[in-house]
């Protein structure tokens, strides 16, 4: 395995402050920027800055174009129960089994806090990814009560219309409001 790069080793903060910098001077001015390392106490060339620059200036790009994307397909097919997220959720959580299941191999490491470190990253993600799955149900069973409502209601108002008895169209009404329901990933339907 390669070395983690001098970037990499910059504490959380000066790697924070680097990084806004980067965006900030719009990803140039690396000679500046090695200057100002070196003041805080690295010493990194300008060509693994620029290195590091590049690679968050693509994963931004990439995080940009993907949220653009997500845009576009909320604006085209509207999605109420939000089956969009159930699905990207259930994508990061078979990452994260595949990540566990890699840590097998971390730990024939003599590195304990190495494996410590990698775990409890894992188990705050599949923690948050847990929560997200909760609440998306959540909501997905309050857009499911609140069409099955405006469902039966309009069942009820077409029925007595139609000239029968309120109990008549409240029978209907149920009936509808029972079948409606939305699509969701999770529940065998």
């Amino acid at each position: 395995m390669p070395p983690r790069s001098k970037v990499d080793q910059m504490s959380p903060e000066d790697r924070a402050w680097f990084e806004r910098e980067l965006v900030r001077r719009g990803f140039s001015g690396y000679e500046e920027l090695e200057v100002l390392v070196q003041e805080r106490g690295y010493t990194i060339g300008k060509s693994s800055l620029q290195r590091s620059g590049s690679k968050l200036q693509q994963r931004l790009d990439r995080i940009s174009a993907a949220t653009e994307g997500a845009r576009q397909i909320a604006l085209v097919a509207p999605d109420d129960a939000d089956n969009r997220s159930m699905a990207v959720m259930s994508m990061v959580q078979n990452d994260l089994y595949e990540i566990m299941e890699g840590l097998e191999a971390v730990a024939d490491t003599d590195d304990a806090a190495e494996r410590l470190e990698l775990l409890k990253g894992v188990s705050l993600s599949i923690s948050r990814i847990s929560r997200a799955r909760v609440n998306q149900s959540r909501w997905a069973g309050e857009v499911n009560a609140r069409l099955a409502a405006e469902a039966k209601a309009a069942a009820i108002a077409g029925a007595q219309a139609e000239g029968l008895s309120a109990e008549q169209a409240e029978r209907i009404g149920s009936a509808v409001a029972s079948r409606v329901q939305i699509y969701l990933p999770d529940n065998g339907r």
